[in-house]
């Protein structure tokens, strides 16, 4: 299970037998932070999804996400079928393009 969101239910995932794992999205966390804007699209986001799941060694995946992570989750299952089992998404952000990092959007609202 690929977990596009905060994970605070790993401990319940894995009792149920679960692998399950959250990672940090591009510009977030410590992940690589690209300046050019164009870096953050729909396309690059799913190739990051589509790019954990090789490294894990994984065909598919059920991929469940949260506010923003709710809209990586639909398009990598609406893109690649063949790698999704299963999905849930919940509660997409709406944002406007901005020239800033996703991060950067984030830490300025609070």
């Amino acid at each position: 299970m690929l977990l596009l969101l905060a994970a605070p239910a790993f401990a319940a995932l894995a009792e149920a037998g679960f692998h399950a794992v959250a990672p940090d999205q591009r510009g977030y966390g410590e992940t690589d932070r690209p300046d050019d804007v164009k870096r953050y699209t729909q396309l690059d986001l799913v190739g990051d999804v589509i790019g954990l799941l090789d490294a894990l060694g994984e065909e598919q995946a059920v991929v469940v996400g949260h506010d923003f992570g709710a809209l990586i989750a639909r398009t990598t299952a609406l893109l690649r079928p063949d790698r999704v089992r299963g999905g849930w998404a919940q509660r997409a952000l709406s944002t406007t393009r901005s020239n800033q990092r996703p991060g950067r959007r984030v830490r300025a609202a609070r």
